[in-house]
């Protein structure tokens, strides 16, 4: 099959979008059906008459200058993944044919907003999107390290300026120098200079925020100059603001700042221009200090948790590495669904690794629980974190998990910050377990 290229499809994607919302939707559903769907069946799926989805997929073919539907889905995989989700049994036929080739991504940093191997975790997106637009205007997005906040909180700001035109800002808290994190004056300066700049409103003149500005504290003057963006923003601004927790050990400038965001998220409620800020907040829960909750945004707004992959979406992602899942290779079964248990971060090395073959699977599930390892690294942090002075209890609890066969109560603390650290979960019994064997193992040889 010869490929359009890319600008030849951009250029042929506008004429598809022409054919409307409808199209899309039947074009959507004929990518995520499985192979052998025939028109009959998608239509009855979607509820129409089968000559006008016979009609639409024709007018598609013809906008795109093809002659088969089943090559639709091939162009869409190319360019167009995120917003049009390949069945996996059919992107896993696509590869063995020769046709596509999965693509392989750096994994020390987020999913690209078009990378085929994001998988949604329910309907995360959409849930939080639906939240800040109807009833909420702060929503907290937290989970474990590596765990896909910095995917969920682009994707959310992606939807923002895509259907509801706001003006949007990311900002990642990691990105402030050290010597910022101590000063309240410097991280709002260098916080709204970013909005201004990341956000489009150059029009409005830089404000430099000082302790000399006519008796007003430093958190006012940030508010108003806020304010002013809000004015000029035509439909509102959605700020994205990830790894907040990386400011938690400056107590200080910290609780200054937090404090801002939770009375801005109150102004919201009382103050028209303020209805048109949407904050999203992404953190890890693995802190081991002491976050004074009280007049902080973290137990306000809506929160949502990221969990671990279901075994639906396991199959979903082995497909899009280019592995079978009919039959699944037992040994993959072994590494991803056993051992890893699901926990994305560390799912996401297996695969990248096996799709490589660079190593063996052998050698990766022989090795999986040594320092050579390709999750030697990950586990090294784990084991440090645990062995700390102040992390003895976590320890002392943790051990006990481990060295139990069955799931076991410990103590309410203790299990509240190992669930964060994403090391245990809790079962149907509200008892616990370790998070998956990998951990188990591991552990098993240092506590």
């Amino acid at each position: 099959m010869d490929i359009l290229s890319e600008e030849e499809f951009n250029h042929r994607l506008v004429r598809y979008i022409r054919l409307g919302e409808n199209t899309e939707n039947i074009v959507r559903e004929w990518c995520h059906s499985p192979p052998g769907t025939t028109i009959t069946d998608l239509a009855e799926e979607l509820h129409l008459c089968r000559t006008a989805v016979s009609k639409r997929l024709s007018e598609v073919r013809k906008c795109f200058g093809i002659d088969d539907n089943n090559k639709i889905p091939i162009l869409f995989y190319i360019y167009k993944p995120y917003d049009y989700t390949i069945h996996p049994e059919r992107l896993q036929d696509l590869i063995d044919n020769g046709l596509v080739k999965p693509i392989f991504e750096d994994l020390s940093t987020y999913l690209p907003l078009d990378s085929p191997y994001y998988i949604p975790r329910g309907n995360i997106e959409d849930e939080g999107f639906g939240y800040l637009t109807s009833t909420g205007n702060l929503l907290r997005i937290s989970g474990c390290h590596q765990n896909g906040k910095t995917s969920e909180i682009k994707r959310i700001l992606y939807l923002f300026k895509n259907k509801r035109n706001y003006n949007t800002v990311y900002i990642d808290l990691k990105e402030l120098e050290s010597s910022n994190r101590n000063d309240l004056k410097n991280l709002l300066n260098w916080f709204l200079s970013l909005i201004r700049k990341k956000g489009e409103f150059s029009e409005l003149p830089q404000v430099e925020i000082s302790e000399k500005s006519q008796n007003i504290g430093l958190i006012t003057q940030c508010g108003n100059y806020v304010n002013k963006i809000l004015e000029q923003a035509p439909s509102g601004l959605a700020i994205g603001l990830d790894n907040i927790d990386s400011l938690f050990e400056f107590q200080v400038v910290c609780q200054d700042f937090l404090r801002m965001l939770r009375v801005w998220q109150g102004k919201g409620g009382s103050e028209p221009v303020w209805r048109k800020l949407k904050i999203i907040i992404a953190y890890t829960r693995d802190y081991d200090g002491d976050l004074e909750l009280n007049g902080s945004p973290f137990n306000i707004g809506e929160e949502i948790i990221l969990r671990n992959f279901s075994e639906k979406e396991l199959k979903t992602l082995i497909a899009r590495y280019g592995l079978p899942i009919a039959p699944i290779n037992p040994q993959v079964k072994e590494l991803i669904m056993e051992l890893v248990g699901g926990i994305p971060y560390l799912t996401r090395l297996g695969l990248y690794h096996i799709a490589l073959k660079r190593i063996s699977i052998e050698e990766i599930l022989n090795n999986a629980t040594t320092s050579q390892g390709i999750f030697g690294e990950h586990l090294s942090e784990i084991r440090n974190k645990l062995q700390r002075n102040s992390n003895r209890l976590l320890a002392k609890e943790m051990k006990k998990i481990i060295d139990s066969d069955r799931p076991i109560n410990i103590d309410n603390i203790a299990a509240k910050k190992l669930i964060d650290k994403g090391l245990i979960k809790m079962t149907k019994e509200d008892r616990y377990i370790c998070s998956c064997q990998l951990y188990r193992l591991y552990l098993k040889r240092y506590l």
